[in-house]
């Protein structure tokens, strides 16, 4: 993350400037390429875009969203499993409620349906504990 590419006024070695109103690259039967040994930089005063009819790829060990993103101080988290973490825990709710409704209220149910739901609890706190939530790959700000 160290490394940044000079600007092309700066740079001192061999370089091919194209400027123009605007510049098309058109591939009509295949692709269009772009290597670099250390860095491809793209750079806009506008928008930047990318556009694809089937899937767009980023692949890389680390990805960052966001200039301190390499910080990896936020990790993203997975949407499957939080997805069910959070199903699971509305679930240990609605079934906590749901104890105490059907228990009448006694202090019985009301132990019960809250052993229950501390076990649910610790569990979840478990899957927290373990970080298996957050990408290991994919980071932000």
């Amino acid at each position: 993350m160290d490394y940044k590419p000079e600007i092309a006024s700066q740079y001192s070695k061999e370089q091919i400037v194209l400027s123009s109103g605007r510049i098309l690259f058109n591939a009509k039967h295949d692709s269009v390429m772009l290597f670099a040994n250390k860095a491809i930089a793209l750079s806009s005063s506008g928008t930047v875009n990318i556009d694809s009819n089937s899937h767009t790829i980023i692949n890389a060990p680390k990805i960052y969203l966001g200039l301190d993103a390499h910080k990896e101080n936020e990790p993203l988290l997975l949407g499957t499993k939080t997805n069910n973490l959070l199903k699971e825990l509305l679930s240990s709710i609605k079934e906590f409620t749901n104890l105490i409704k059907t228990g009448g209220g006694t202090p019985q149910s009301i132990m019960a349906a809250s052993g229950f739901l501390e076990g649910k609890a610790l569990t979840i706190e478990n899957t927290l504990k373990s970080n298996e939530l957050l990408s290991k790959q994919n980071f932000t700000i």
